[in-house]
Parts: C-alpha cells; sequence; structure tokens
C-alpha cells in the first residue's frame, strides 16, 4: 500500500515538475513572432543571399535620397556588388571539388593579403574616402545583441 502512495507521489512531482517547466518556457517565449531557440538557431541566424541583396539595394538607396553619393555612383556600386557575388559563387563552385587540404591552401593563398574593402569600394565608384566610408558603414550587416547574454558561456559579454 505504501509503495503504491508513493508511486502515485513520485509521478505527480513529475508530472507537475514537466508542467511548470513547459510553462515558464511558454511565458518565456510570449509573444515572439521567431523560432524557438535551440540547436539549429544558430544556421536560421545567417542571413539569406536575397536579404543581403536586398539589404545592400536598401542602404545605396539610402544614401542617394541623403545626398551622401550620387545615383550613377549607386548603380556602378550594385554592378561592383554583383561581380563580386559572382567571383564568390565561381570560387565556391571551384573549391566543392577539392580536397580539404587543397582547400586550405588555396583560400590562404587567396587570402594572403587582406582585401581592402573601403579601397576597392573607392575605386569602383569613383568615391571620396568619406563616401567610402559612409557606404561601408551603411552597407555594415545590422548587429542585434542577444538580450539575455551571450549565447556561450565562454564568449565575453558585449
Amino acid at each position: 500500500m505504501k509503495q503504491q502512495v508513493a508511486k502515485k507521489v513520485v509521478s505527480g512531482l513529475i508530472m507537475g515538475c514537466l508542467t511548470l517547466s513547459f510553462g515558464a518556457l511558454a511565458l518565456a517565449h510570449s509573444g515572439e513572432q521567431g523560432p524557438m531557440p535551440g540547436p539549429g538557431m544558430m544556421q536560421e541566424d545567417r542571413p539569406h543571399p536575397e536579404d543581403r541583396q536586398q539589404h545592400i539595394n536598401k542602404a545605396l538607396d539610402k544614401l542617394a535620397t541623403d545626398g551622401t553619393i550620387t545615383q550613377d555612383q549607386v548603380n556602378k556600386l550594385k554592378i561592383f556588388f554583383r561581380e563580386k557575388d559572382t567571383e564568390r559563387r565561381a570560387d565556391l563552385e571551384k573549391m566543392k571539388d577539392m580536397s580539404p587540404e587543397d582547400r586550405d591552401t588555396y583560400l590562404k593563398e587567396k587570402f594572403k593579403n587582406h582585401p581592402d574593402s573601403i579601397n576597392d569600394i573607392k575605386t569602383a565608384a569613383e568615391l571620396s574616402e568619406e563616401q567610402a566610408k559612409a557606404v561601408a558603414e551603411a552597407l555594415r550587416p545590422p548587429h542585434v545583441p542577444n538580450p539575455d547574454g551571450p549565447r556561450c558561456p565562454m564568449m565575453p559579454n558585449p
């Protein structure tokens, strides 16, 4: 008789704890439309190429509207970024067939000298130094810090 009561009490405690934990999770996530945090969250946070292209177009159009750069410079920058994207895709296709060792060697050789993005932008659209810095700042992806702190306990706080 005592064992049956003990089993029922333990079962009730387990069910109560599970209910409370799921309830707390639901309350913590209330109102948010995004995905629930979990192991796949890191891949879902990556920007999609369409989003990146849309971000570039919006940022360049805003700079043209503000008068920072001209519409002709915007068109040159769009062509420049389209060419860079084509080059990047060609490199990815080329690296697909490489062994990991060959890929490492290729990447080390390719990035031996760190690319100077601001200078490339400046040259491509005939921009001044201030305009190139404004374009680089506008194109930088938005950084939204995690309000709960870092994702990994080993990472420093922002």
